[in-house]
């Protein structure tokens, strides 16, 4: 496996923890009021927590993915002018 398909591969990897972070933020939200006292501050804390790591692992794994695609796209730009260089020649 070459490293962009890995590189992609992790990135996906990232965004799928991150929602699943995002689901548990609302699960607890919804069932925030079955908490009482220092276990709702717990639980709040919780949910900003899940909700703050959740949407920067959704975050990072776009940016890989864009980071992969632009060089890609480069390395196609420098394949290509490169062949058109030898067909001058």
């Amino acid at each position: 496996m070459n490293e962009r398909v890995k590189t992609n591969l992790r990135s996906a990897i990232y965004e799928m923890g991150g929602i699943y972070l995002l689901y548990l933020a609302y699960q607890m939200f919804r069932n925030k009021e079955e908490s009482s006292g220092g276990e709702y501050l717990a639980v709040i804390a919780a949910i900003i927590g899940f909700l703050v790591i959740g949407i920067g692992m959704i975050a990072f794994g776009f940016y890989m993915m864009n980071k992969v695609r632009k060089q890609d796209i480069q390395a196609r730009e420098d394949a290509k002018a490169v062949e058109e260089k030898k067909t001058e020649d």
